[in-house]
């Protein structure tokens, strides 16, 4: 497994500058709200377990997680009881219960890790993947930007990471390992040839290269993503976790995102 890292060094945010022509003048949420952001069709995507690889693998107590939520979002500006406060919902919403913790879908499992390694890679994988790639998305639909996005969830080989962070990389590239299955090489060629279409047409679905499904663009009246599973590739709303992720994203501000 890779090295973990706690919530508060995933901070992940850009210094703001405010100056004249600067490059980053507010938070992410305040400028998708105004449409201030490039106006360019993008294709992006989550995978199913992205915070798997950075979740602590040792015990972890919920006022443990509650110091890492606030640490990392203790900023000038922010009230501490409303920081507290959403903390503790955080938390009501991400139980210390394995069975909706990430690696998702695989029950009571364990994998040998404390039971709060899958709150922790939910935590992780939602506040700092997830919720602010559909915010994106949602975002661009507004102001009518094209966009195409995806969830890709093929099995992996590390049960206790699940299909974590950066996994699709090696499809996108057609760089799989000689022991994948034929149904992941397979998937890797569609992959390819979404790209490429993307690359040349801004457009994933050009008909050229493998036949593969139609990847709708994502649209305000149809939010929907690409799950993208071997044979079981499939188009899906982009409804999943919807209570937890709505909650972040009302309080992005807050949340430094």
């Amino acid at each position: 497994m890779l090295d973990a890292a706690t919530l508060d060094d995933l901070v992940w945010t850009p210094t703001l500058d405010r100056g004249r022509n600067s490059l980053y003048p507010d938070l992410s949420s305040r400028l998708y709200a105004t449409g201030r952001f490039a106006r360019l069709p993008f294709i992006s995507g989550t995978n199913r377990d992205e915070g798997t690889a950075f979740a602590s693998q040792q015990p972890l107590t919920s006022q443990d997680l509650k110091a890492m939520l606030i640490a990392a979002n203790s900023l000038p500006g922010v009230a501490t009881d409303t920081l507290e406060a959403i903390s503790d919902r955080i938390l009501e919403l991400y139980p210390e219960d394995p069975a909706v913790g990430s690696p998702y879908g695989t029950g009571n499992e364990l994998f040998g890790l404390p039971a709060s390694y899958k709150r922790h890679s939910s935590l992780i994988g939602d506040i700092t993947f997830e919720a602010p790639r559909r915010m994106w998305s949602q975002a661009a639909a507004r102001f009518g930007v094209k966009s195409y996005g995806y969830h890709f969830t093929d099995p992996q080989a590390v049960p206790a990471l699940g299909v974590a962070h950066a996994a699709e990389f090696p499809y996108v590239y057609g760089q799989l390992p000689t022991t994948a299955t034929t149904t992941s090489q397979n998937l890797s060629l569609i992959m390819m040839d979404y790209w490429i279409s993307f690359s040349v047409s801004l457009d994933p679905n050009d008909k050229k290269g493998i036949h593969r499904p139609l990847w709708p663009q994502y649209k305000s009246n149809n939010p929907v993503l690409l799950k993208l599973e071997g044979e079981k590739t499939s188009v899906i709303h982009d409804s999943f976790r919807r209570e937890q992720i709505e909650f972040l994203s009302r309080n992005a501000e807050t949340l430094n995102r």
